[in-house]
């Protein structure tokens, strides 16, 4: 059974089984252990491409935002997917920079 936990009081988390994820049905997403659609936000660290990719797809279609996000060393990388809908309002207007730290 997946831990429960509190990020703050008005947070709920709920940690995953170290289990894989069925890539093929969609519908295993939707019951035990896994309930994805009833999440208002999935966050994934460590996952290979191909399961990262299966759960965004399947949390687009239903609404949830979904993050990814890894470090490897001095590396990392994030990826937030919060669906169609979302807008963002930025102060000054400018064009966002890709830079190198």
């Amino acid at each position: 059974m997946p831990r429960l936990q509190s990020l703050n009081h008005y947070v709920r988390c709920k940690q995953a089984l170290d289990i894989s994820i069925p890539l093929d049905d969609e519908k295993a997403l939707e019951s035990e252990p896994w309930n994805l659609q009833h999440f208002d936000v999935v966050i994934m660290t460590e996952t290979d491409h191909a399961t990262l990719n299966a759960v965004n797809q399947f949390c687009r279609k239903r609404g949830v935002k979904f993050i990814a996000a890894d470090c490897c060393g001095a590396f990392s990388r994030i990826f937030n997917d919060f669906g169609d809908q979302f807008e963002v309002l930025d102060k000054n207007g400018e064009e966002l920079q890709d830079v190198m730290i």
